[in-house]
């Protein structure tokens, strides 16, 4: 499915090197830091043999190309049904315009954050019109943090902001913490827009004074109508901080914009 590149992966300032160095200082570590765009693509079709050439039914709010302002590109999700012998996944895409680019075979695997990719290799289109899935929750970054990383006293604190199309159509991220670096576990935040055409957010769990029993507390950005949770995740083991996404139309789209992960131990 292509070569990623090396910039696709978690950054070297990650929580795997974390506990060593936080351990002594007690000071919030960037854990990821997250700002190539990625989402779901509206349907659409990919053409052309060796080509790659896209057309998206619905426009994007950029142009996410080198003509606008320098923006390298966009890593967007299809079905298995818009590329030609390459599965559904998170491929790097160039645009020219709002709705018209190429795309690449680079793929994102889901884990650390999603990186520009050092070489690229143009996809072959299906050659005729995907839609976009909906209904399902697409994983799209995970941040691994790795055990003893927080603490008896610590916490993890995720933050994300995503734009959309306006429409009736419901466009929805979540942020998960879990076990394992899928949608699902403890969902910390459901973020939701239609008509809004931008949305950031945040939560936070903390250990409370021990390894394995924590509280969650969630807000879209003011005072929020979600009552805090409590857990119990085994912290001494490896959990994940990850956002999720789900279109509800076929024809609208999603992009995460931004997503960071910031760890203090105590």
């Amino acid at each position: 499915m292509g070569n990623p590149g090396p910039n696709v992966q978690q950054s070297t300032n990650t929580v795997a090197g974390y506990s060593a160095i936080n351990t002594s200082t007690y000071s919030p570590v960037i854990a990821l830091q997250s700002n190539v765009p990625i989402g779901q693509a509206p349907s659409g079709t990919v053409t052309g043999a060796g080509t790659g050439n896209l057309v998206l039914g619905t426009a994007l709010d950029l142009i996410y190309g080198p003509t606008s302002n320098n923006i390298p590109g966009i890593w967007l999700y299809f079905p298995s049904t818009a590329l030609s012998g390459l599965a559904a996944g998170f491929y790097w895409c160039v645009m020219t315009s709002t709705t018209v680019g190429t795309v690449y075979t680079n793929t994102y695997s889901g884990i650390g954050a999603p990186g520009i990719p050092a070489s690229t290799t143009v996809a072959t289109g299906s050659g005729n019109a995907y839609t976009q899935p909906t209904g399902a929750y697409a994983s799209v970054i995970a941040c691994a943090i790795a055990g003893n990383t927080i603490g008896p006293n610590g916490s993890a604190v995720g933050t994300f902001s995503f734009s959309n199309n306006n429409s009736a159509g419901n466009k929805q991220v979540n942020l998960y913490w879990n076990t394992a670096a899928a949608a699902g576990g403890i969902a910390l935040v459901n973020a939701s827009n239609s008509t809004n055409v931008t949305l950031r957010s945040s939560a936070q769990v903390q250990n409370m004074g021990v390894t394995n029993a924590q509280t969650r507390v969630s807000t879209t950005y003011g005072a929020s109508g979600t009552a805090i949770g409590s857990a119990a995740y085994d912290t001494t083991q490896t959990t994940y901080m990850l956002i999720a996404a789900n279109i509800a139309t076929a024809t609208d789209w999603l992009i995460v914009q931004a997503f960071n992960v910031t760890v203090s131990y105590s």
